[in-house]
């Protein structure tokens, strides 16, 4: 490599650091947390909303999945009439049949592997350094799935400064998780040693870290999904959202106990 670097008058220190720096969005997001809780070779890692539960309530509380997903595994079934989603009582994440797809499934779900991430059990004790991040409102991967994940990790709960608030408090509806204050977080985790947090960021998309300008098309709360009446059109965090994810990485690769920073 480097004889080729002085062929063409480039530098040849060139050098490769064996350590790797993960970050993956939505379905690479999903395998990425699987790969992070088996791979000592991945010390550092920052996803961006993935979900946890398949296929409920991933896919079958995901505007974009539900409708698919119930034509492929509920409709066949005949049991369109005894699941109504979202409902307390008749939502799908009761019924047997579901259930037993869950099951089938499981040992590829990264729900099954969450509790183990942090503590790094499954990769010989070494513990990564982890951020899981959501969008509020992610009509793709649906906020249950993503904070459900991230209770299975027990992962603390970053709350960012936001210059627009969720217009509910508190902002996680689904879970309760410990909250850590402050303009940064570092070394929260493993006296000292680890950092990990969840992150929520409002307003934002399913694309929050690459698609600068997005739209959201459903009345929140779903399910049951409803349209807007004209989509909501919005520019997503992602300068502050990378911005975040660069000093992450460039705090570890320069030997410093990486920090999650607030940039707002």
């Amino acid at each position: 490599m480097n004889t080729a670097l002085a062929n063409v008058g480039l530098p040849t220190n060139l050098s490769f650091d064996p350590r790797i720096a993960l970050t993956r969005d939505s379905l690479g997001a999903m395998l990425a947390t699987v790969v992070v809780a088996l791979e000592p070779r991945i010390p550092i890692a920052f996803v961006n909303v993935s979900p946890g539960g398949l296929p409920f309530p991933s896919f079958l509380h995901s505007p974009a999945f539900s409708e698919l997903v119930t034509g492929v595994l509920i409709t066949p079934l005949d049991i369109d009439s005894r699941i109504i989603l979202g409902d307390p009582v008749a939502d799908v994440r009761f019924d047997p049949m579901v259930m037993l797809l869950d099951n089938v499934i499981e040992a590829g779900d990264p729900q099954s592997f969450a509790p183990y991430l942090l503590a790094g059990e499954l990769r010989g004790g070494d513990r990564p350094h982890f951020a899981l991040n959501e969008a509020w409102e992610d009509e793709w991967v649906p906020n249950i799935a993503t904070e459900g994940l991230a209770a299975a990790m027990d992962l603390p709960f970053f709350r960012l400064n936001l210059s627009e608030p969720p217009p509910v408090d508190p902002w996680l509806r689904f879970v309760t998780l410990p909250e850590v204050a402050g303009p940064s977080v570092a070394g929260n985790l493993d006296s000292g040693g680890q950092t990990a947090a969840f992150i929520l960021w409002h307003p934002a998309t399913h694309g929050l870290s690459y698609w600068y300008e997005d739209v959201l098309k459903m009345e929140p709360g779903f399910p049951p999904f409803v349209m807007r009446p004209s989509a909501t059109r919005l520019n997503n965090p992602t300068l502050e959202i990378q911005t975040m994810r660069a000093s992450f990485f460039a705090d570890f690769f320069a030997d410093l106990t990486p920090a999650l920073v607030d940039p707002y």
